[in-house]
């Protein structure tokens, strides 16, 4: 791999990695292969429905893979395919938001709102934990100020 990197041989990268996945049946061994095949096709070959395809693949390994959701928006908003890049943003906002992490969409069109929003969420997060300030340390009255 290190000479066809030198030499950028990246067809021939990809053709090593894919000939690989045959090879390689744990998880992270397979999303890497794929994530390094797709970025060569997407970057290095200029080939980005190939690399659509590859992070597809991705998803199969694991759906839930918030690199190929993110890659996978990206290249549906640069073709066009706006269909394709609606579908995967929901899929990306449903599948990477969780009960303990949810995932929330702030508009920012107008800085104003944007911040309301933001200000609110945390509000409405921290309220219902209850905190207070500890109390104050033994002592503490014996501390003078100069």
């Amino acid at each position: 791999d290190a000479i066809l990197v030198r030499t950028a041989r990246h067809e021939e990268r990809v053709s090593l990695y894919r000939e690989a996945l045959d090879h390689r049946f744990d998880a992270s061994e397979r999303l890497a292969a794929l994530h390094t095949m797709a970025g060569l096709q997407k970057s290095e070959l200029g080939r980005p429905d190939d690399a659509i395809d590859t992070y597809r693949s991705v998803l199969d390994v694991d759906d839930t893979d918030a690199r190929a959701l993110d890659a996978l928006t990206e290249l549906y908003r640069e073709r066009e395919r706006w269909d394709d890049y609606m579908e995967a943003y929901q899929d990306a906002l449903k599948k990477c938001s969780t009960a303990i992490a949810p995932w929330i969409v702030v508009p920012s069109d107008h800085k104003w709102f944007r911040n309301w929003v933001i200000s609110d969420t945390i509000v409405r997060t921290l309220e219902p934990l209850g905190m207070k300030y500890p109390p104050p340390a033994p002592g503490i009255e014996k501390i003078k100020v100069v």
